[in-house]
């Protein structure tokens, strides 16, 4: 029977390289996803998705931009696969059907062949196409970040039912349950999994309910005791974060690097009335991987008077030439402000 990979060989020379792209299920191989050719069936397409392709096809500047972001993509081979290794998706209609298919995808462990982590799959499918030009235009759109949002709250669903940990496994070196899985997640802990998170090994999925019920994973009571409990002068970490710069004497309008971002202290606070009994303090910045512990507890003893959220881009990154992407100004973040009376300043 050759008639299959024969098949397989017409739709790649009809649809371009995003029939192995868009195979996003490489752990339960029941789970593929296929393109089509390019002209989109509406009626297979999830509503959020039919909105982004309306909002692009109405707008004659974003129906350029997106036809553009694609074309600029340099013809060089270090551009013909994504950070997965998997072909690019070359125009925005393979785009809407691989976000099609990741809104049932949950993210697995590391990148194949190399360990890498590939947290969240939405990235490699756009990680070339932002880092043009016309996708900076295009994902600073008002109207398209926000359908963007709804798109991450639709999959945010996905990651919280039962079938989303179909990547909870140890069957599959991807498998968060593997053994490079389990190692990666207690790197800097004394103990195993089961001994560092709550959960029940002789269950499976380890007892968890869902994808975000396993990433939102807690410590067992003692895991992580409270550095000097009773000295309000201490300030601990917020979460499993490794240190990342520490920058004192910050002004209003003084510039520091968040997550790759230019910042002053007054954007970071998004011209909040507070902001200037923050001018003078210090700002303390940390990366938090997605194999780590990934609640937040308050660095110090008080009580929250103030929570702000401030929204921001999902996709926009500035143009770099022969680098990877570096993030756009305009991250989405929440700010606390806390009352600690007995904290010392500076």
């Amino acid at each position: 029977m050759t008639f299959l990979p024969s098949l397989t060989a017409l739709l790649l020379r009809i649809c371009g390289p995003s029939l192995e792209a868009l195979s996003c299920q490489s752990i339960s191989k029941s789970r593929k996803y296929e393109t089509t050719p390019p002209k989109q069936d509406a009626e297979s397409l999830h509503p959020v998705i039919i909105e982004l392709q309306d909002i692009i096809e109405s707008d004659p500047s974003l129906f350029m931009g997106f036809h553009q972001m694609f074309e600029d993509i340099p013809d060089d081979p270090r551009y013909r696969n994504d950070p997965t290794g998997k072909p690019q998706v070359r125009n925005y209609r393979e785009m809407l059907r691989a976000l099609q298919a990741l809104l049932t995808c949950a993210p697995e462990f590391g990148d194949q062949g190399s360990g890498e982590l590939v947290p969240a799959p939405f990235n490699a499918i756009l990680n070339w196409p932002m880092n043009t030009s016309a996708g900076l235009h295009v994902f600073t759109h008002q109207q398209i970040n926000d359908q963007i949002k709804k798109i991450l709250n639709v999959w945010a669903q996905f990651l919280s039912t039962p079938e989303s940990r179909y990547v909870l496994t140890d069957k599959h070196p991807r498998g968060w349950f593997s053994p490079s899985a389990l190692v990666s997640m207690c790197a800097g802990n004394d103990g195993s999994f089961e001994t560092t998170y709550i959960c029940d090994p002789s269950k499976e999925h380890y007892g968890f309910a869902s994808w975000d019920d396993f990433f939102t994973r807690r410590y067992r009571p003692g895991v992580r005791p409270i550095a000097s409990p009773q000295d309000d002068n201490i300030i601990t970490s917020a979460c499993e974060s490794v240190p990342y710069k520490l920058s004192h004497n910050v002004q209003h309008t003084d510039s520091f690097w968040l997550k790759g971002e230019t910042y002053s202290l007054s954007h970071m606070l998004s011209s909040d009335p507070l902001t200037p009994q923050f001018i003078g303090g210090t700002v303390y910045q940390a990366y938090l991987s997605a194999t780590t512990y990934h609640r937040w507890h308050s660095p110090v003893s008080g009580r929250i008077v103030k929570i702000v959220d401030v929204p921001g881009t999902y996709c926009a990154y500035p143009h770099q030439q022969d680098s990877t992407p570096v993030p756009m100004t305009r991250r989405r973040r929440i700010t606390l402000k806390h009352s600690c009376p007995t904290l010392l300043p500076g």
